[in-house]
């Protein structure tokens, strides 16, 4: 039953096939893994009360043979002591089961406050056949829920949470506002609700379960971690198909009621805003924590005038076509928009802007005040946070400047160069950090990272002349295909150039298949010709600069050799050995391997190898080729050498 990730994709497909062919036969399969669940914890708990009750028999047993004496009452106590951790499991597994689960949190809207609001939703609850709600509550994310709350931690009894979104309510209409309600009562609607809500509070119940196992005894995971690690991925597999399944047919509850062009134009809006707020919005108001210690008081003012503003062109937005292009994953608990668009019947199109919002219409006079509590809450909330960056942008400054004065009149170091560079993006900008990253490039031409931040930088701004960039990167370094492959997936833009992005990707995935087939899992195998490195002093400088630093590296070797996979490449192998004093200190070892660890002083292609014994046979292979010896330090002296 373990899946791994192309396992679990592969079980979705089948079982999102089963569904559509013989829903029937599904359906029962759901309530067949659901229940499996439910057996295994009622397999275990029996057996505990099992082993508990043969205890205590034990210990009546122990009372009537051994009577009163001294030995009698150290068993008994014992038999005792031992019963308490199987109650002490069954007390954890039920009290899991029985969880009631937290009330969702925000501003409670009482009828008196928003009138308009309660009114609308006593129409769509009535249209759709709905149970009450018993709470409405108004959040801060951009989204739209219902909760269904146990009172008692069992079905049944349960209290309906209504969950809106202001940043939601400020960019839809009245009219998609009212649709997208309908669509959330349409989830407490007659059957579906029942099934639907089963599922969530089974899937609830398997991953709070899941997080106590984390933190419970190692005899609770004994006992259920290694049936629940594999059976939840299972679970979730047949599980979510039924969710997506619900949320279409909650999708045409909606549209009965509002119809389907106000559910199609409200569920487009806000893909598109929520795009627009998660690329641009967000990503903006945090980067202004760097120049002022204090969080915005009106975050929810500004973004409500966000979502009533046309979006600007650039590279960051994302447009319609975008978000239809986009393929559903396994793990989705909603369809994508072009499958509930279609299953609406309604063709894709950009909604028409709004003149009046349903916030406005909805929470009438009470609007106002409700954003300076949403306002004041979100600032007190994320004050500390707010000062920590700006404190963080602050000392990130000093050290650029602090750094770019102790290099006045002089060259920066090769470790100098990649700080200030890192440093320049960080406080400076992308195009600031383009320029330091391209002059790092022009002193190291080999430094393949240096190319491969050269290419990102260029394909954030929108040139493709950063694809030669990210060429020359992984012909320096193929292990730098994955990142650049990520690189080219979030900045090339695919419409923009489309045969570039597919040769360009193509060739990556191809290089990332040969290492995955090629890739070694030994430093330095026997079978292996190792070769004098050839570097001049000029290059190993910053490297034995770097050991040096390293107080506990007592000697180094460098050699050259080959890569079956990439014969054309040069690559290397260094090994650093640990000086006597430090060899039973791990510490020191972990240091050492942290330091040399992506440092910007080793040669393209360079594996290493910390080594604290000096008999280690890697070690010895390469202290007989010629000419690796490039470091060593003395115990007394702490002289270096290089050869």
């Amino acid at each position: 039953m373990s899946t791994s990730a192309p396992d679990y994709a592969s079980l979705a497909t089948r079982v999102e096939q089963l569904a559509a062919e013989r829903p029937d036969t599904y359906r029962r399969r759901l309530l067949f893994v659901a229940g499996l669940g439910y057996a295994y914890i009622a397999l275990v708990i029996a057996a505990l009360f099992g082993f508990v009750a043969l205890l205590l028999l034990l210990a009546m047993f122990t009372v009537a043979d051994l009577g009163s004496s001294f030995v009698g009452g150290v068993v008994r106590h014992a038999l005792l002591m031992s019963a308490l951790p199987g109650l002490g499991i069954i007390y954890f597994v039920v009290r899991g089961l029985t969880a009631r689960g937290s009330a969702p949190q925000g501003l409670v809207i009482a009828r008196d406050q928003a009138p308009r609001l309660f009114e609308t939703l006593e129409t769509a609850r009535t249209a759709t056949g709905a149970p009450p709600i018993h709470r409405v509550v108004l959040s801060d994310e951009f989204n739209a829920a219902v909760w269904r709350q146990s009172r008692f931690g069992l079905p049944g009894w349960t209290r309906n949470h209504l969950v809106l979104g202001l940043p939601l309510l400020d960019a839809l209409s009245p009219d998609e506002a009212v649709a997208v309600i309908a669509h959330e009562f349409g989830h407490l609607q007659g059957r579906q609700a029942k099934l639907s809500g089963q599922i969530f509070r089974v899937q609830a119940t398997w991953i709070s379960l899941l997080d106590g196992l984390e933190r419970g005894d190692r005899t609770v995971r004994f006992l259920f971690r290694p049936f629940f690690s594999r059976y939840v991925p299972y679970f979730i597999a047949y599980a979510s198909v039924a969710v997506r399944g619900h949320e279409l047919d909650a999708d045409r509850v909606a549209a009965s009621l509002a119809g389907p062009r106000s559910l199609g134009d409200g569920l487009t809006r806000l893909e598109l805003v929520g795009a627009r707020l998660a690329r641009e919005f967000w990503p903006s108001l945090y980067e202004r924590s760097k120049g002022s210690p204090d969080a915005p008081e009106t975050v929810f003012t500004e973004l409500s005038a966000v979502t009533r503003v046309a979006p600007a062109t650039g590279r960051r937005v994302v447009t319609l076509d975008d978000i239809l292009a986009q393929e559903g994953d396994a793990f989705d608990t909603h369809p994508p928009l072009r499958v509930r668009l279609a299953a609406l019947g309604q063709d894709p199109r950009v909604p028409p802007p709004i003149d009046v919002s349903a916030s406005e219409v909805l929470l009438g006079e009470c609007l106002p005040a409700l954003r300076d509590r949403m306002n004041a809450t979100w600032r007190a909330e994320a004050s500390d946070w707010w000062q920590e960056q700006y404190a963080d942008a602050c000392e990130r400054a000093d050290a650029l400047q602090q750094l770019e004065a102790e290099a006045a009149g002089r060259a920066f170091s090769v470790r100098e160069q990649w700080v200030h560079a890192c440093l320049v993006e960080l406080v400076r900008g992308e195009g600031a950090a383009l320029s330091a990253f391209q002059a790092l490039v022009r002193s190291r031409p080999r430094d393949a990272k240096a190319h491969l931040n050269v290419a990102r930088l260029l394909l954030e701004q929108g040139d493709v002349a950063g694809i030669d960039s990210l060429e020359v990167a992984v012909r320096l370094d193929p292990w730098l295909a994955v990142p650049a492959l990520g690189i080219v997936y979030e900045y090339l833009d695919e419409r923009t150039f489309p045969a570039e992005h597919t040769l360009c990707a193509r060739w990556l995935e191809r290089v990332c298949q040969s290492l995955e087939q090629h890739a070694d899992n030994q430093i330095a195998p026997p079978d292996r010709q190792l070769y004098p490195h050839g570097l001049s002093d000029v290059d190993l400088a910053p490297l034995i600069e770097l050991l040096d630093g390293c107080d506990a590296v007592g000697e180094a070797y460098l050699v050259r050799q080959d890569w079956p996979a990439f014969p054309e490449l040069t690559c290397y192998l260094l090994v650093a050995g640990i000086v006597r004093s430090a060899r039973r200190d791990q510490a020191a070892v972990d240091g050492a391997y942290v330091a040399l660890n992506g440092a910007p002083e080793l040669p393209a292609i360079t594996s290493f190898l910390v080594v604290p014994d000096a008999k280690d046979a890697v070690l010895r292979r390469v202290r007989q080729c010629p000419g690796s010896t490039i470091y060593q330090r003395t115990e007394r002296g702490q002289q270096r050498r290089a050869a």
